[in-house]
């Protein structure tokens, strides 16, 4: 009974030490795709909440971007925040990707990231006009919401760097945040009480 008593105890414990672990938010890069920017760079990252698979908008906890001409190494945008829209975005531990716009009816996938007065979006669209698919891919980047396209509807997709299924690369690079020293302290100086105590018990019982 005592060493089921000390399992118990120790479950708990390695339970509570795994809970404080999981999930540790990912930073990934902002991926430049200069070819299709129309003389500007784009710098940034995208914090998530450690979320892996299909993202919604709350998962998104931070982000920050500047938009130079690459000309002039003027900066055009700067921003940074939490606002985001998210539709269809994937997050692996390295990337973040947004899949081709699936089906013959009107289908869209998107990440805008919001600042106070401008936003970058990457966007996807596929839809059936009279039995014929079109296709539109495009970074906007406001003020002014200057498209970058594949020509527009020209049934031909825009040549972001794609994984092998074609999933645009949004943003890589994911680095993980480390838990403090204190972090894990706390929850081995836990563990440690949950022990002792429960060895306190049995040896009262005894």
């Amino acid at each position: 009974m005592k060493k089921l008593n000390l399992l118990a105890a120790i479950t708990v414990a390695c339970s509570a030490l795994l809970s404080g672990l999981q999930a540790a938010p990912i930073t990934y890069s902002l991926v430049n795709n200069a070819a299709f920017q129309d003389g500007y760079t784009l710098s940034g990252s995208i914090t998530t909440d450690g979320t892996l698979g299909l993202l919604s908008d709350s998962n998104i906890t931070s982000f920050s971007y500047v938009v130079t001409n690459t000309a002039t190494s003027a900066v055009a945008i700067s921003a940074s925040g939490t606002v985001a829209e998210v539709a269809r975005i994937q997050a692996s531990a390295t990337q973040l990707t947004l899949p081709l716009a699936g089906g013959s009816s009107f289908t869209t996938g998107l990440l805008a990231l919001q600042g106070p007065s401008s936003a970058v979006l990457w966007e996807r669209i596929r839809y059936d006009q009279v039995n014929f698919l079109e296709y539109s891919g495009a970074i906007n980047i406001g003020p002014g919401w200057v498209w970058y396209t594949s020509s527009g509807m020209d049934n031909s997709l825009l040549g972001l760097p794609s994984t092998a299924d074609g999933s645009w690369i949004i943003a890589d690079g994911g680095v993980s945040a480390v838990p403090e020293p204190s972090t894990y302290g706390l929850l081995f100086g836990g563990f440690t009480l949950a022990v002792v105590a429960m060895r306190r018990r049995t040896t009262k019982q005894a």
